[in-house]
C-alpha cells in the first residue's frame, strides 16, 4: 500500500453528516395494535398476528380508508408500544388523498412554539407499524428527513433554521398510494448560543489555572460556570468573567490549592443567559490529577487512568509468579516477568496490568492466546538536573481475564538506581547474577568500557554492575555524554558476557539482556541472550556489536502541543465547536528553505510531541502533521487517506519559526476545520476504539485503512467486508471509509464511524456474516440485524452514552435510544420463529440492557455484563466451541448460545429480557454440545 502524503486540504468542512438509509425488503409486515405485557399475542407461521385474516394482503389493505375529515382523533386509551397507555397526541394537519393508509406527524402539534431541539414523531394510524415504499419529509421544500417504516421519528435542531415558521410535510407512498400530512410550527429561540467552548488546558491539580473561551454571536449575556463537581471549595460567583469581544467571553478560575476532590474526570456546565432565555453546555470536561503519573512507560502497554480495578469476587486463582530484575536504572530499562502457567486456561489472560503506589494511573499491556509465561518491560524517564529521583518503586501489578474479572494486586519493589543522562545515553539490563559489559564506541573511535570508563570527549561509564564478579545485584550498566558534549556521528554499541560468575544451577549462567538507547529524544531498544559457556572474559574490543545508531540530527529541541477542530454532540444534535488535542498523530519537522526532513516524533495522549533536531541550513523550520499514527508502534496503526484511487494521507503545515533567535522554540498548531480537521477527528475516534477492543480482548486488530474525501465522488460510510467487496460495492478490502458527500457528510459523526469500525473489528477477531443489506430499523435478514445492532451498541459503549446518534444536513438527526427502544419494531420477530427476520434495534436494546448500570426497569435484571457480552463475541463466535444455530451464520441467537456457553450467569434474568420483554422467541439454554 502506498502511504503518499497529500498537500494542504483548503476545501471548507460544512455540513454534517449520516449513513444512507436502505430501500425496504420485498415484505411488509403489518402487526395490529396490541399490547406489549405478558398477554402479548405471537405471529402466526404466515407472519400476522392472530387474528388477522390469513390472507391479509401484504400492503395493509384492510386498513381504514377514512379522509381526514372523517376520521377521529386518536383516543385517550391508546397503548404504545410497550403496552402502557398514553395520551394521545394532539394531531392536527389535513391528509389530502384517499388513501387504505394514514401517516401522520405525532407531535410536535400544529400550531406548537418550539425552541432548541425537539423530536418529531411520525405514527401510523390504526396498526402499530407499517412498511413503506417511501417516507419522505420536507420543511419549507427541503427534504430533511426519508425513512420506509412508521412510527419513526428524528430530532430538529430549530435554532438552524433562520425562520419565526416553520413549514412541515410528509409524504408516504405504498404500493402506489399516497398518504399526507402538514404541521406549522412557530419558532421563538434566542439570538444566541454556544458555538464554540474550550479550554487551554484538559489536565489540571490542585492550584491549577483554568481560562476557558466561549463564542456565543452577541454581546451583553449573563455567563456563569459551575466548577463545583471539579473543586470542593468552588463558591458560585469565583469564576471571573470577561467580555473579550462581540459575542466572546473568557472565564477565569483557579482550582482551589485545599481542595478534596479524588483524581478523575470533571464536567464543568456552562450556562449563559438574556434573562429570557437561558443555555447550558454541559460537554467541557476536565482530568484532575493531584497524583503525578508514573515515571516509567510500559513497552506495548495502553495507558488508563484512574487506579488498577479492585480484585474481582469471582477471581479464585493463585496470583501469579513474579521473577526479574530488582534494579532499574534513570533513563534505562528492567523486565519483570509473570507466571501464570498453573491458571486452567492462560489463553483467557487478556491484560496485565502495570501501575505503581503514589502514582496515578496504570498502564495494560494486551495479551493474546498466552501460554502463561510473559514478559513485562518498564522504561524508566530521565531526570534532569535538580529533578529528584525515587529511590524506588513499588510496582502493582495485576491480571484481567477474558471474562472482566480482576486478580488481587501482586507488589514487587524495585530499587532505583540514579545514573548520568544527557543528549545520548546507552544502558543495559540483565537478568542473572553474571557480568555482563557494556561497550559503547564514540563516532571519532574512542571505546567506553570497564577498562575506560571516561573520554576525552566527556563521555563516562558511571554504572559498572558485578565487576568481576563482585555481584552487587543491580545487573545494569550505564554510558552517557553531559548536554552539548555527545560528538556528532555515528556509535557503535557492543554487549561481552565477560562471566557467567558459576552462581547458578549446575554452575552455569547465561544471561537474557535489554540494552536501551536514548538519543535525539527517542528510544531504542535492543534484546538478546548469552548460553551458559559464553562467557570470554574479554577486555577492549570484546563483545558481540548489537546496535549503531547516529545523532547527526540531534541538538536543538522544538516542542508543542497539536490540536484539532471538533464538534460536541449528544441526543440534541451538534453543540459547540471545540479544540481537542490530536493523539498518537505523526509529526515532522522540516526546513523552511527546502523542505529537507530535520526530525520526526509523535504526539501522547495529551496532543503533546517533542523532537530533537539539527539545523545546519539556514534559519526557520515548521511542523507538517499527518493523519496517521506511527504504524510500527502496533498499538492502533491507523492512516486516513483522501481516496481509494491515490491513497494520499491527509498533510497540514504549520507556520515556520526561526529557531536561531528562540533558545527553547515551540510550535503550538490548531488544525481548523477549513484545512481538514476532520481526518484527524476520524483518526482520533478509531484510536478511542483499538484501545477499547484491545482492553476487552487483548487482541490484536491489525492495520487500518480509512478513507475520507469531500465532493460527489465519495463512498457510504461502510467497512468494506468480504461481502461488499466481492458484490463490488467497495474497492479495497478491509478499509473503512467515511462519506464526505456534501449533502450528508460523517466525518464528524463519531457514532457512526465507531459502529463501522466495530464490523472491522468482527472481520478481523470474531465472525461476521452479514450480507451487506443497508438496515433502517426494521426487521431484516437476522445476520444483518446482529451486525447492524452489536456495532451500534459498541459505539455507545465506546461513547459511555445511551443515545445512537446520526447527524443529517438541515439540523436533523437520527437517533436511536438504546436505553428507552420501544419502537414496535424492536419487538418479535416477523415470522414468530427463532430465525426470522428482526431487527438491529432490539439487538442494541437488549445489549444496552446487559451492560447498563442498575436502572430500576423491572424488566432488566441484569447491569454492567459489557464484559459478558465482548466475551461471547471474541472468545466464542470464532472459536471451535461454536455451534452455528437459527439461520445460518452468526445471529442474536448465536450470541445468546456464547452467554451460556461461556458459562455467563443470571440465565433466568437474561431470559425475561430476551424472552418475555423482547419477545424474541430463544429457546434458551445454547447448544446441547456446550463447551467452555
Amino acid at each position: 500500500m502506498r502511504w503518499w502524503v497529500a498537500g494542504l486540504m483548503f476545501q471548507l468542512l460544512a455540513g454534517c453528516a449520516g449513513s444512507t438509509d436502505s430501500d425496504p425488503p420485498d415484505q411488509l409486515a403489518a402487526v395490529d395494535q396490541v399490547s406489549r405485557g405478558d398477554h402479548a399475542p405471537q405471529l402466526d407461521s404466515t407472519g400476522y398476528l392472530d387474528g388477522l385474516p390469513q390472507d391479509a394482503p401484504s400492503h395493509l389493505e384492510l386498513i381504514s380508508t377514512e379522509s381526514s375529515e372523517q376520521r377521529e382523533p386518536l383516543q385517550d386509551t391508546q397503548q404504545d408500544a410497550m403496552g402502557e397507555a398514553i395520551d394521545a397526541p394532539d394531531i392536527q394537519g389535513e391528509v389530502t388523498t384517499a388513501t387504505p393508509f394514514v401517516v401522520l406527524f405525532g407531535g410536535p402539534a400544529n400550531g406548537s412554539i418550539l425552541s432548541g431541539s425537539v423530536t418529531v414523531e411520525i405514527v401510523p394510524e390504526g396498526v402499530a407499524e407499517i412498511l413503506l415504499d417511501d417516507l419522505v419529509v420536507t420543511i419549507e421544500g427541503e427534504v430533511v428527513f426519508q425513512d420506509t417504516k412508521a412510527p419513526t421519528s428524528f430530532v430538529l435542531d430549530t435554532r438552524d433554521w433562520d425562520t419565526d415558521f416553520l413549514n412541515l410535510e410528509l409524504v408516504a407512498q405504498l404500493d402506489g398510494y399516497v398518504a399526507e400530512d402538514a404541521i406549522g410550527v412557530d419558532l421563538d429561540n434566542p439570538d444566541f448560543r454556544f458555538q464554540q467552548v474550550y479550554a487551554d488546558v484538559s489536565a489540571v491539580s490542585n492550584g491549577t489555572g483554568i481560562e476557558v473561551i466561549l463564542s456565543t454571536g452577541i454581546a451583553g449575556l449573563e455567563v456563569e460556570a459551575d466548577f463545583g463537581a471539579l473543586d470542593s471549595e468552588f463558591v458560585k460567583g469565583a469564576e471571573v468573567i470577561q467580555e473579550i469581544g462581540i459575542g466572546k467571553y473568557k472565564i477565569l478560575y483557579t482550582v482551589a490549592a485545599d481542595n478534596s476532590r479524588g483524581d478523575g474526570s470533571y464536567v464543568v456546565p456552562i450556562e449563559i443567559s438574556d434573562g429570557d432565555y437561558e443555555d447550558i453546555y454541559p460537554h467541557l470536561r476536565f482530568e484532575l490529577e493531584n497524583t503525578p503519573r508514573p515515571p516509567f512507560r510500559v513497552e506495548g502497554g495502553i495507558f488508563v487512568p484512574g487506579e488498577i480495578p479492585e480484585a474481582s469476587p469471582e477471581w479464585d486463582l493463585a496470583d501469579p509468579l513474579l521473577e526479574g530484575n530488582e534494579y532499574i536504572i534513570t533513563g534505562g530499562s528492567a523486565k519483570v516477568m509473570f507466571d501464570f502457567g498453573d491458571f486452567s486456561y492462560p489463553s483467557e489472560i487478556v491484560g496485565i496490568l502495570v501501575g505503581a503506589s503514589a502514582y496515578s494511573g496504570y498502564y495494560q499491556v494486551p495479551l493474546s492466546g498466552s501460554v502463561g509465561e510473559e514478559e513485562v518491560l518498564l522504561l524508566l524517564r530521565a531526570f534532569l538536573d535538580g529533578e529528584q529521583a525515587p529511590e524506588s518503586l513499588v510496582l502493582r501489578l495485576a491480571l484481567q481475564d477474558v471474562s472482566g474479572h480482576y486478580s488481587p494486586v501482586v507488589t514487587r519493589e524495585m530499587d532505583v538506581e540514579a545514573v548520568g543522562s544527557g543528549e545520548v545515553q546507552v544502558s543495559i539490563s540483565w537478568d542473572t547474577p553474571t557480568d555482563v559489559d557494556l561497550h559503547v564506541v564514540e563516532p571519532g573511535g574512542y571505546e567506553l568500557w570497564y577498562g575506560d570508563q571516561y573520554s576525552p570527549a566527556g563521555g563516562e561509564l558511571d554504572l559498572d554492575s558485578n565487576p568481576a564478579c563482585d555481584i552487587d545485584g543491580i545487573n545494569n550498566e550505564n554510558v552517557y555524554w553531559p548536554p552539548d558534549l555527545a560528538p556528532v556521528g555515528t556509535y557503535v554499541v557492543r554487549v561481552d558476557f565477560y562471566s557467567d560468575c558459576s552462581n547458578c544451577s549446575y554452575n552455569y549462567c547465561g544471561a537474557a539482556y535489554t540494552v536501551t538507547m536514548n538519543y535525539c529524544g527517542e528510544n531504542e531498544l535492543v534484546d538478546g541472550s548469552f548460553a551458559p559457556g559464553d562467557d570470554d572474559y574479554g577486555g577492549a574490543g570484546s563483545g558481540v556489536e548489537v546496535a549503531t545508531f547516529s545523532n547527526e540530527n540531534c541538538g536543538q529541541v522544538i516542542r508543542g502541543r497539536i490540536r484539532y477542530a471538533d464538534r460536541t454532540f449528544d441526543e440534541t444534535g451538534f453543540r459547540a465547536g471545540t479544540w481537542k488535542p490530536a493523539r498518537h498523530i505523526v509529526v515532522e519537522l522540516r526546513h523552511k528553505g527546502d523542505g529537507v526532513l530535520l526530525g520526526l516524533g509523535t504526539t501522547d495522549r495529551l496532543g503533546d510531541y517533542e523532537i530533537q533536531f539539527s539545523n545546519k541550513g539556514t534559519p526557520g523550520v515548521y511542523i507538517v502533521v499527518y493523519s496517521m499514527t506511527n504504524l510500527e508502534e502496533g498499538l492502533h496503526p491507523i492512516a486516513v487517506m483522501n481516496h481509494p484511487k491515490f491513497q494520499e494521507v491527509y498533510a497540514v503545515s504549520s507556520l515556520s519559526v526561526d529557531e536561531s533567535v528562540i533558545e527553547s522554540p515551540v510550535i503550538d498548531f490548531d488544525i481548523p476545520e477549513i484545512v481538514g480537521s476532520g481526518a484527524f477527528n476520524i483518526l482520533d475516534v478509531l484510536v478511542e476504539g483499538y484501545d477499547g477492543i484491545r482492553l476487552h480482548t487483548g487482541k490484536e486488530l491489525g492495520k487500518l485503512s480509512v478513507f475520507w474525501a469531500t465532493g460527489a465522488d465519495t463512498t457510504d460510510t461502510l467497512f468494506c467486508s468480504s461481502y461488499l467487496y466481492e458484490q463490488g460495492l467497495c474497492s479495497e478490502f478491509g478499509a473503512l471509509s467515511v462519506q464526505g458527500k456534501d449533502s450528508d457528510r460523517d466525518e464528524f459523526d463519531d457514532m457512526v464511524i465507531l459502529r463501522e469500525f466495530f464490523k472491522f473489528a468482527l472481520e478481523q477477531v470474531s465472525l461476521d456474516d452479514s450480507p451487506g443489506i443497508e438496515v433502517n430499523g426494521t426487521r431484516t435478514d437476522p445476520r444483518e440485524a446482529w451486525a447492524a445492532g452489536v456495532s451500534t451498541f459498541f459505539a455507545g459503549d465506546a461513547l459511555g452514552v445511551a443515545d445512537f446518534v446520526n447527524s443529517r444536513p438541515s439540523g436533523v438527526y437520527v437517533v436511536e435510544r438504546m436505553e428507552t427502544q420501544d419502537s414496535p419494531f424492536s419487538f418479535l420477530t416477523e415470522s414468530g420463529a427463532m430465525d426470522g427476520p428482526v431487527s438491529p434495534l432490539l439487538v442494541a436494546a437488549l445489549l444496552y440492557d446487559l451492560s447498563d448500570g442498575s436502572g430500576g426497569e423491572s424488566f432488566d435484571g441484569i447491569d454492567g455484563r459489557a464484559a459478558a457480552i465482548y466475551d461471547a463475541i471474541f472468545n466464542y463466535l470464532p472459536s471451535g466451541h461454536f455451534v452455528d444455530r437459527g439461520v445460518t451464520g452468526v445471529d442474536l441467537v448465536d450470541f445468546l448460545d456464547g452467554w451460556f456457553c461461556r458459562g455467563w450467569d443470571g440465565a433466568e434474568a437474561l431470559l425475561e429480557l430476551v424472552v418475555e420483554h423482547r419477545q424474541f422467541p430463544y429457546d434458551s439454554g445454547g447448544p446441547e454440545s456446550c463447551v467452555h
